[in-house]
């Protein structure tokens, strides 16, 4: 089986990646001056309601389903049983979480419109294959089709949103632009896995590796979603809406962090099981380099600008997301790290069980700080929680893989990376004292220390890590 470059995987999802962060980049400071504040944290705390159904529906499919893609090795017969066979299973609990959704919000009286709405975006879940297209190897499909999405929505947005009575539109475009993408997605796989009959123990030897990761599944839903809900409960909408924008940056360099991961996974589970060691060792080794490097100059470069990208991004109303931004950074590093480890290590190699017992613990850490803390410390009693948690899970992570973690790999970007932005930090610091609070202001100072970062991480790379990049040069395997 001819299997696509990282190289080309890379630039399809960093293509859309930068789509997906466009858009919301000109979408987000429209909707903070247009359907304000209070709409925002409605908006944020239904589609947090509904996607807790997502969840149910999608099982563990999102790990397990690229890792039995990518094993079948290329043979059609196996890879269309496996497909078939997960994706009934698949569609079976998202019929049974779509009906209980529309029976739990019949009892909810207020925003039932933007709850009906969100029934979309629950279906969404039905259609969602792109656990296929990712153990294929085939980023092409899902980043060209999505961002082609992406871009209709924010036309629409901008076309239709105008004010706040106008909440319900833009629920029902951003459920809407999802829902196409996936069933575009999904008529695409079918060119590729015609029907094929499938028996009832074929779709059940799938269950118990679903159940496991859906449990790990669960688990990290409650630590990243569930904050917003204890917030929006105790604290208010209002808070929910400052503490998700803030979210919005971070989770900019978060993305492309994590892209590497995503990429490199199934590439990963082929070669554990075609055995090649050391093969595996250079990916891990490029994963950790390239994750280092975005997040860590990402942090540095955000606690440098956040209140003033809050102010001039966001508008006054939102100005003490830049106080959270800068709560918030150090996760970015921490949770893409755990993630190179997660996709190296741990799921590649089937430990599923240990997987999912860091992930309830981790959710549990969580759970019990914010629980504890945002009722007397609001918004930044959730990020003590997140912080904790996503700390905790990266050590227990550390610990049960120490046996086959080169601590070279992780240690050396993360100083190097970490010496380069605190330069960055410093230049910005000073250029803060020069200028005034503007957009153009803004702009220089990301230009500006960005550039100077990007080229001292040049030399570093080229002279201590060139060795590295041979691994985006990968031999076809068949």
């Amino acid at each position: 089986m001819k299997r696509k470059s990282v190289a080309a995987n890379y630039f399809y999802q960093t293509v859309y990646l930068a789509v997906t962060m466009v858009v919301p980049l000109f979408v987000a400071p429209y909707l903070t001056r247009t359907i304000g504040k209070n709409e925002i944290g409605v908006f944020t705390f239904v589609n947090t309601f509904a996607f807790y159904f997502i969840v149910f529906s999608m099982l563990g499919i999102a790990k397990y389903g690229p890792r039995a893609i990518a094993s079948s090795g290329g043979d059609k017969f196996g890879e269309r049983s496996s497909f078939w066979s997960l994706y009934l299973v698949h569609a079976a609990f998202s019929v049974v979480a779509l009906c209980v959704y529309f029976i739990v919000i019949f009892f909810i009286p207020d925003h039932r419109t933007i709850y009906l709405i969100e029934a979309l975006y629950v279906l969404t879940a039905l259609f969602d294959v792109t656990w296929f297209f990712q153990g294929k190897e085939d980023f092409r499909s899902v980043a060209l089709v999505n961002a082609l999405f992406k871009i209709a929505e924010m036309v629409l947005i901008f076309t239709f949103v105008k004010s706040e009575a106008d909440l319900w539109k833009y629920a029902l475009i951003t459920a809407t632009c999802l829902l196409s993408a996936d069933v575009v997605l999904f008529l695409t796989a079918l060119l590729f896995c015609k029907p094929i009959r499938v028996k009832p123990r074929d779709c059940a030897v799938h269950l118990k590796p679903l159940s496991v990761l859906f449990v790990s599944v669960i688990a990290a839903t409650l630590y990243t979603l569930f904050d917003k809900t204890l917030i929006g409960l105790i604290v208010g909408t209002d808070d929910v809406a400052i503490y998700e924008y803030s979210n919005k940056i971070i989770n900019i360099p978060k993305s492309v962090a994590l892209v590497i991961g995503t990429i490199l996974y199934p590439r990963i589970c082929f070669l554990v099981k075609e055995k090649d060691t050391a093969e595996h060792e250079r990916l891990v080794r490029l994963a950790a380099l390239i994750t280092s490097f975005v997040s860590l100059l990402s942090i540095f470069g955000l606690l440098a600008v956040s209140k003033e990208l809050a102010v001039v991004y966001y508008g006054e109303e939102f100005v003490e997301c830049g106080t959270v931004i800068r709560a918030l950074s150090p996760v970015i590093y921490v949770l893409c790290i755990g993630d190179v480890i997660r996709t190296g290590f741990l799921l590649p190699y089937g430990r599923d069980k240990e997987f999912t017992v860091c992930l309830c613990l981790s959710a549990a850490v969580n759970l019990a700080l914010s629980a504890s803390l945002i009722p007397f410390i609001g918004i930044y009693g959730a990020i003590i929680g997140t912080l904790s948690a996503e700390l905790f899970g990266l050590v227990y992570q550390i610990v049960l893989c120490r046996k086959s973690i080169r601590f070279s790999a992780f240690v050396q970007p993360f100083v190097a990376f970490g010496i380069i932005g605190a330069i960055m930090f410093v230049e910005i610091l000073f250029l803060n004292r020069l200028w005034s609070f503007g957009v153009l202001s803004l702009v220089a100072k990301i230009l500006i220390g960005g550039g100077t970062a990007t080229v001292l991480s040049f030399f570093y790379l080229m002279l201590f890590q060139k060795d590295c990049f041979r691994s985006f040069r990968l031999r076809k395997t068949r």
